[in-house]
């Protein structure tokens, strides 16, 4: 359960990451 929950958090975090770049870059 930690490891699926890491990952997400892992996930988030680029996600996040690549919406800021993407609005940056805007």
């Amino acid at each position: 359960v930690s490891d699926s929950l890491l990952h997400d958090a892992n996930s988030n975090l680029e996600t996040l990451l690549f919406c800021s770049q993407t609005l940056k870059t805007k």
